[in-house]
């Protein structure tokens, strides 16, 4: 059976391929199941993306920052914006490595930047030497104990977005989503956590004086 790091990837690359398609309206090239996600999708990350840059703005200028998942480097964009005195982004997908380094290259210091290609989980890098780690989108993909190493166990600060554990319409349909994108492959859609404030507040190691927010239907904790 393939492994949850090979479904991983392959969905990341899979997913970021949908995503450039969508975000340059090239919706031809999208199967029924992507323009109906995208309908739904678009709209959240937009909203998501706005809270955050509303939230970190004035936490960036000459600091450290790791982004955890660049995806496709709309964020990355933003942050070197802020004038960040450096800004190391990390993702699983090669693909997602190269659409940011694609949509930064006018902008972006070599000095300043630096991009790696790895998995989360198991990249030696020690967190503590960052002043801001910034998660969106993959705290689903990870573990209790990976969580509790990157965000409580640092001394950085942090803010990352969680699938709360309730039922809700928009985890109805993310599952179905999930269903149907394999559905009948040798691949399996890649391990999926739900977490709520208590189990959050559970890893809390350093007793971080931690906030819970929810804002049009995503949840946030952040240490800022």
């Amino acid at each position: 059976m393939i492994n949850n790091k090979e479904n991983l990837k392959y969905f990341w690359d899979n997913h970021l391929k949908n995503w450039s398609s969508a975000y340059n309206k090239d919706f031809k090239k999208l199967s029924i199941l992507e323009k109906c996600a995208h309908i739904i999708r678009t709209k959240q990350i937009e909203n998501r993306h706005k809270f955050i840059v509303s939230l970190i703005k004035e936490k960036i200028k000459n600091k450290k920052i790791l982004e955890l998942g660049c995806g496709n480097g709309v964020l990355s964009k933003e942050i070197i914006k802020m004038q960040p005195a450096h800004l190391t982004c990390i993702d699983i997908s090669e693909i997602a490595i190269n659409i940011t380094k694609k949509k930064l290259i006018n902008i972006y210091d070599n000095n300043k930047i630096e991009f790696i290609n790895g998995d989360i989980e198991t990249i030696k890098i020690d967190f503590n030497k960052f002043d801001l780690i910034l998660g969106l989108g993959i705290s689903q993909y990870l573990n209790q104990d990976i969580i509790k190493k990157i965000f409580f166990s640092s001394r950085s600060n942090f803010c990352f977005d969680y699938i709360n554990s309730e039922l809700s319409l928009l985890n109805i349909l993310h599952s179905i989503y999930r269903f149907l994108k394999f559905f009948g492959k040798k691949r399996k859609f890649p391990n999926y956590n739900k977490f709520n404030s208590k189990i959050l507040m559970s890893l809390n190691k350093f007793n971080k004086d931690i906030c819970f927010l929810k804002k049009d239907n995503i949840y946030y904790i952040y240490y800022l």
